[in-house]
């Protein structure tokens, strides 16, 4: 109960009127009336006075309490949901965060909250603006509760936080692989490759000088084996490069110009082993959606998820516009699009095909904005 509450129920427990009150501290009725209702709170020179009056202690009359028992948090936790479940994260997150204000050496209860709302984060992740700031701070709870009394607060906290390191180490693994495979690609590209461009020219040169048998067909046999050893490298170091590439990244990319102008998340979760036709498919799905998206719709937020699932990987790109150019809705947006590009490789039809090429599903919803749908089944090889 807040002290407003408290000044009231004990006040007519005890059988006063407001003006009893006034008279015995020595304020006005209003000043009364004003303290239960919650516009104003009683001077603190007067609270010593006011909880004997009432027949109570200061704590009582500040609500004070020490921690919250188990069960006050579970219902608190209750309240959490119902309000992120009606009104958003934020207004879950805010209401959390409020709570734990209140009380700062609660463990149970910032352990328990850190719980929820990443929770929270991950299921409505892609209707949250600034996830990765609501990320950290979730982060940042977890880290308050390192050192908690409690095992079982404390066990929690540490691992999700060492679930967040791994996370972290596997990635910079990861960057530091790509950047040797591209090293090792410009490496073979410019000494090998050069060394047998060179080798080829000069046995391009002998078989022409040199006509006779058996002499002329000894050299354009080690001319073909020149030949063919520079496709092998050709393609190992285009296979190098394909491979060396960054998903995330490159979705970063894709987007950052668009962050200028509009309200963009991007939620990203998948694994560092994504096949190269799924990013190739993937990269060039968001760059064509932001392109549309920029010419096409008056959208103010876009939304961009990536998920990788155990039997398929899933982009989803979502906006607030209306569909079709701007000012118009229906399916205009999609048939305008394909009669506008008329090129290969570019507009929604071709992403379409390309998607298919790898046995995905292409869907496009049209209701509350405009929804290009991605999922593309996992395969042994691509």
């Amino acid at each position: 109960m807040r002290i407003n509450e408290i000044i009231k129920e004990r006040r007519l427990a005890k059988g006063f009127t407001q003006e009893q009150i006034a008279n015995y501290l020595g304020v006005t009725a209003p000043a009364v009336n004003k303290w239960e209702k919650g516009t104003s709170c009683p001077d603190i020179v007067l609270l010593p006075a006011l909880a004997r009056l009432l027949d109570t202690d200061l704590n009582t009359l500040l609500s004070f309490q020490d921690d919250l028992s188990e069960k006050e948090v579970a219902l608190f936790l209750n309240e959490v949901s119902e309000a992120a479940k009606k009104d958003g994260f934020e207004a879950g997150y805010s209401l959390a965060i409020g709570k734990i204000k209140e009380y700062p050496t609660c463990d149970l209860l910032i352990g328990n909250v850190a719980m929820l709302l990443n929770g929270l984060l991950l299921f409505q992740g892609n209707r949250i603006d600034s996830y990765e700031k609501y990320e950290e701070e979730i982060e940042a709870l977890f880290q308050r509760v390192m050192q908690s009394d409690r095992i079982d607060i404390r066990e929690q906290a540490q691992a999700y936080l060492i679930s967040k390191l791994m996370e972290k180490q596997d990635y910079e693994i990861y960057l530091a692989t790509l950047r040797e495979r591209n090293r090792i690609a410009r490496e073979i590209h410019d000494n090998v490759g050069h060394m047998l461009s060179r080798s080829i020219l000069q046995m391009g040169a002998l078989i022409t000088i040199h006509k006779e048998e058996p002499l002329h067909g000894q050299l354009a046999g080690v001319g073909e084996t020149l030949n063919q050893a520079m496709n092998s490298i050709r393609e190992s170091v285009h296979d190098l490069h394909d491979e060396s590439i960054d998903l995330r990244q490159s979705i970063a990319e894709a987007t950052r110009e668009m962050k200028e102008h509009y309200q963009l998340t991007v939620d990203y979760d998948m694994s560092p082993e994504i096949p190269r036709n799924v990013k190739y498919c993937f990269i060039t799905a968001v760059k064509e959606a932001m392109s549309n998206i920029a010419k096409h719709s008056d959208a103010d937020k876009i939304s961009v998820i990536l998920r990788e699932h155990p039997a398929f990987y899933q982009l989803t790109v979502e906006d607030n516009g209306t569909v079709g150019r701007k000012g118009q809705s229906g399916l205009l947006w999609e048939e305008e699009v394909v009669r506008m590009d008329g090129k290969e490789g570019i507009g929604l039809s071709n992403m379409k095909e390309r998607v298919q090429a790898l046995g995905g599903t292409f869907r496009i919803h049209t209701e509350n904005g405009f929804v290009i749908f991605i999922s593309i089944p996992k395969r042994d090889k691509m």
